[in-house]
């Protein structure tokens, strides 16, 4: 009876901490994307030639941010998510 109606609770643990490792990363990038988005548009605009604005810095910010950070989280995340090896 042992490996009858086994619930999977090892995978849907790995899948919740999946899901909030993705989306702490995306909150941190959000609001750095943001921040730069300000500073860059008005405290510190002399630091660039390119005049964006605050809505396009930040989503350059960001999309850039995700592009980086997709080569680390996403590798992570399939290892998580890859099932344990039968016993």
């Amino acid at each position: 009876m042992k490996g009858e109606m086994e619930l999977p609770t090892r995978l849907a643990r790995r899948r919740l901490l999946v899901g909030r490792l993705v989306a702490a990363v995306l909150a941190f990038n959000l609001l750095l994307a943001l921040a730069g988005g300000y500073l860059l548009s008005g405290p510190a605009a002399g630091l660039s030639r390119f005049r964006l604005g605050f809505g396009g810095w930040a989503a350059a910010l960001f999309a850039g941010s995700l592009l980086l950070t997709a080569a680390v989280v996403g590798p992570l995340a399939v290892k998580l998510l890859r099932p344990p090896a039968s016993e």
